[in-house]
């Protein structure tokens, strides 16, 4: 898995001619599996965002997986916080 993640950021990566001028963008990418590190389509999805985020923190043109020490990264409320919101 990690040569796929390495490979979409090199393609990405390519210089490519938009309206005549030459372009080169970077790309980050942040990962989880399913189900091995997550149960469902959002805790998914969360986990491989907290992924990207820190691939993003760590520079430019990188990736990671999500790890446990990243947390869910769904703060629990207060105790005083009152009722939600409808």
């Amino acid at each position: 898995m990690d040569d796929i993640c390495q490979r979409i950021i090199g393609l990405v990566g390519e210089p490519m001619v938009v309206s005549g001028v030459r372009v080169r963008i970077t790309a980050s990418v942040g990962a989880c599996i399913h189900p091995d590190q997550a149960s469902g389509m959002g805790e998914l999805l969360r986990r491989a965002d907290l992924a990207l985020y820190r691939a993003k923190a760590s520079g430019k043109g990188r990736w990671g997986w999500w790890a446990p020490e990243l947390g869910d990264g769904v703060e629990p409320a207060p105790a005083d916080a009152g009722p939600a919101l409808s």
